[in-house]
């Protein structure tokens, strides 16, 4: 507590985009032992704008991975979106929070890599599980959801 005070008196809105593509890109992509420290630590800031950021930049390097290469060279970028996708989902669904199909239509990405085939599938079922693992956390997001139903239905 009395650290992220401290953090609060020090940062202002100049430096909210590169903390949160830092926190995104070279924190959270990488360190999942550390996901609810981070997600804590965002709690007790309470600062709209970066919260906003934070969710811009995850979405934003879940796009660019789900769009990139998807041979067994890269089996990496597996990881970073397992990672990536229990973050989301630990920021938005674990808090009753919506993902918008302006942002991300889970249920079109399965879809859409089952048409494409098996190495699609590799890389997209182990994220769409991640981010639907914080459903049970979610008073609103549990299944017997309709929303959480048709994705686990598909």
């Amino acid at each position: 507590q009395t650290k992220c005070d401290e953090i609060r008196k020090i940062i202002n809105n100049d430096y909210l985009p590169w903390l949160s593509q830092y926190l995104v890109m070279k924190r959270v992509s990488f360190e999942f032992n550390f996901h609810s420290l981070y997600s804590n630590f965002l709690d007790i800031l309470n600062n709209e704008k970066l919260n906003l950021l934070i969710n811009k930049e995850t979405f934003r390097n879940i796009t660019i991975l789900l769009k990139g290469d998807k041979g067994m060279e890269n089996f990496s970028k597996r990881s970073l979106l397992k990672n990536l996708g229990h973050w989301l989902g630990m920021i938005t669904l674990a808090k009753n929070k919506p993902l918008l199909h302006d942002d991300i239509n889970l249920k079109m990405l399965l879809v859409e890599a089952y048409n494409k085939g098996y190495q699609e599938l590799l890389f997209t079922v182990p994220f769409i599980a991640k981010v639907l693992e914080s459903c049970a956390k979610s008073r609103v997001f549990k299944p017997r959801n309709p929303w959480t139903m048709s994705i686990m239905n598909c």
